[in-house]
C-alpha cells in the first residue's frame, strides 16, 4: 500500500512538474510574443518617422522651387525694368544719329549748292 502511494505520489509530482514546464513555455511563449509585437511596433514607428522624413524633404524641395522661382521672376522683372530704362535711352539715341544725318545732310547739300 506505502509502495502505491508512493509510487502515485511520483507520478502526481512528475505531472505537476511536467505542468510546470507547460506553464514556464507559455510565459515564454507569451514574452517572445511581446517582443514580437514590440519589434512591430517599432519597425511601425520607423516606418512612419520615414514617412515623416519624406515629407520634410519634398517639403524642402517645394521651397526650394519656390525661392527659385521667385529668383527668376526677380530677374525678369529687373530686365524689365532695364528694358525699360533703355528703350527711351535707344529712343534719345535714334533722336542724335538721325539728327547728326540730318545735319549732315544739310551741310553737304549746302556745300554742293555753292
Amino acid at each position: 500500500m506505502y509502495l502505491l502511494f508512493v509510487f502515485s505520489h511520483i507520478i502526481h509530482l512528475l505531472f505537476v512538474f511536467s505542468h510546470n514546464m507547460h506553464l514556464l513555455f507559455l510565459f515564454s511563449h507569451n514574452m517572445y510574443l511581446l517582443f514580437v509585437f514590440s519589434n512591430n511596433m517599432h519597425l511601425l514607428f520607423l516606418f512612419s518617422h520615414n514617412m515623416y522624413l519624406l515629407f520634410v524633404f519634398s517639403h524642402n524641395m517645394h521651397l526650394l522651387f519656390l525661392f527659385s522661382h521667385n529668383m527668376y521672376l526677380l530677374f525678369v522683372f529687373s530686365h524689365n525694368m532695364h528694358l525699360l530704362f533703355v528703350f527711351p535711352h535707344n529712343m534719345r539715341l535714334l533722336f542724335v544719329f538721325l539728327h547728326s544725318m540730318y545735319l549732315l545732310f544739310f551741310y553737304v547739300f549746302r556745300i554742293q549748292l555753292n
